[in-house]
């Protein structure tokens, strides 16, 4: 296609009005609530399997914000702790690796598990109870 003269000389008034409707839009959708964009959610490996259900969380969140697109990733904790430092991942679910979370990150804890080690009988690295 090429454009007629007219339409050459429309095209920057057409532009700007497309743009002034998506800055009416966009206004509208801030005044009311309503998150557009992308969120990329880090998740480390066997999340999903532990008490806090991650895909009844992203089909609520997803229901609250619909027009705002979810992306998934999966890692382990301390390559999604330099993605969220470094901006490439917006929240993560990880194993904490630190006592106090590092410069620049804030945390909640949404599950608590016990967590255990197991060797075989007769290791080396068994260690009666009480020693």
């Amino acid at each position: 296609m090429t454009p007629t003269e007219v339409g050459r000389a429309v095209l920057p008034y057409a532009r700007a009005a497309l743009a002034a409707a998506d800055a009416v839009r966009q206004t509208v959708d801030e005044h009311t609530g309503l998150l557009r964009g992308r969120v990329t959610l880090g998740l480390v490996s066997g999340a999903t399997g532990h008490a806090f259900d991650v895909a009844a969380f992203l089909a609520e969140f997803h229901g609250a914000h619909p027009a705002l697109e979810i992306a998934l990733t999966e890692d382990t904790s301390e390559r999604m702790q330099a993605a969220l430092l470094a901006g490439e991942i917006d929240i993560a679910l990880l194993g904490p690796t630190w006592e106090e979370p590092p410069p620049g990150l804030t945390h909640r804890t949404v599950i608590d598990v016990p967590l255990c080690a197991a060797v075989a009988s007769g290791d080396p690295l068994l260690v009666p109870a009480g020693r």
